[in-house]
């Protein structure tokens, strides 16, 4: 009878297994992002707790954007400013342009006058001093579009090989604007890599610096 009950144990443990399955070098191979500010501030808001299952590109943490802001406003009136001086320049130049081509259009007047005036005095048409006026006014308007070139060459050399795509100053105003809105952008520390948040120990009103660990 001993020798049927312990074979009919055995057929039962072989037709059922084992309830349990156990090991002793099981383990978990996961990957693990620290989540931590770009910049200094202050926490305003937390949108995830711990243990929550947060995909990539999430807001995990806000930080007070007003100083941000503040910076992106100045870097765009700024970069305004850059642009509006850089058109009057162009103005400036297309203004000069104009006036030469006015000052020319005298000379070549009083030119004519004082040519007619030469031909006809021998006849006693015209007095010695209309001629000599005549040659005063010219010699003037020949001085007049010499001042007009040399304001026309400087307003030139202000804006040689220069446009709004490649101005420096335009240049400069708008690395300091992207600076400022990618200061905005970090503001809001979002999840790197989809995941569950653990090791969480961030809250509402809390100082952080660069760099500091939030969360993983």
């Amino acid at each position: 009878c001993a020798v049927i009950a312990a074979v009919a144990y055995m057929a039962y443990q072989y037709q059922t297994g084992p309830a349990v399955i156990s090991t002793d070098d099981a383990y978990v191979d996961a990957s693990l992002a620290q989540v931590t500010p770009q910049i200094d501030g202050t926490i305003s808001k937390v949108s995830v707790q711990e243990t929550q299952y947060v995909k990539r590109g999430d807001i995990l943490v806000s930080l007070d954007p007003e100083d941000a802001l503040l910076d992106v406003q100045a870097a765009k009136a700024a970069y305004e400013q850059a642009r509006r001086r850089v058109w009057q320049d162009l103005a400036n130049v297309s203004a000069a342009e104009a006036n030469v081509l006015a000052k020319e259009a005298v000379v070549a007047q009083t030119k004519s006058q004082m040519q007619r005036r030469a031909n006809i005095s021998q006849s006693g048409a015209v007095s010695t001093e209309e001629v000599s006026n005549s040659r005063s006014a010219f010699d003037a308007a020949q001085y007049d579009l010499s001042i007009a070139k040399q304001q026309l060459a400087a307003q030139s050399a202000i804006v040689k090989d220069i446009n709004l795509q490649n101005n420096p100053e335009i240049s400069a105003a708008a690395t300091v604007l992207q600076r400022a809105e990618l200061r905005l952008r970090r503001t809001q520390i979002r999840a790197p890599m989809d995941g569950v948040v653990a090791q969480f120990h961030a809250q509402v009103g809390q100082q952080i610096a660069l760099g500091a660990s939030l969360m993983s």
